[in-house]
């Protein structure tokens, strides 16, 4: 029954809001972001509701650009994982329901951009498939860089990079 949205205030940048409605009903949800930089942000994605939550991507000091869930209370809102370890952003991005899962894509320093999934534990934030594995000649990761996320009926459809090229 609330609407969680990103906003911004002086004193803490762009973090995560809940409403229900009414002014009174209306704060700051949690400030993710707490560096001591002026105006620090956890410029907070676009939320997608999955099992009774919301779920967005969100920066902090600690880990970067990673994945974050909350239920509506500052206690619920948390990271779900750190994908790419330490402050290296994993930066989720896509966020689609389909076939019950949460799926978006990020990276990570050992498949590179690539499809993972969330059942909402740290344990079920996983790597899908690493479509186009291996290095180059530069021993620079491949990256299949998956886009254009579609729920269709109970699969997801989307675009990759593999050794083909850009397929669906």
């Amino acid at each position: 029954g609330n609407l969680i949205f990103r906003a911004a205030f002086d004193a803490t940048g762009n973090e995560p809001w809940i409403t229900d409605g009414t002014l009174v009903g209306t704060q700051m949800l949690k400030n993710i972001n707490v560096s001591p930089a002026a105006n620090a942000s956890s410029s907070m994605g676009a939320p997608v509701l999955f099992n009774g939550k919301a779920y967005f991507s969100a920066i902090d000091t600690l880990n970067g650009a990673e994945l974050w869930v909350t239920d509506g209370t500052v206690d619920g809102t948390k990271l779900v994982k750190n994908i790419n370890a330490g402050k290296t952003n994993s930066s989720p991005l896509f966020l689609t329901v389909a076939g019950g899962q949460l799926f978006f894509r990020a990276t990570d320093t050992l498949g590179g951009t690539e499809l993972w999934k969330t059942d909402g534990t740290t344990a079920g934030t996983v790597m899908v498939k690493d479509i186009f594995s291996g290095r180059t000649a530069a021993n620079v990761l491949q990256n299949s860089n998956p886009t254009q996320f579609v729920a269709f009926g109970n699969k997801l459809i989307f675009t990759a990079i593999d050794t083909s090229g850009s397929e669906l």
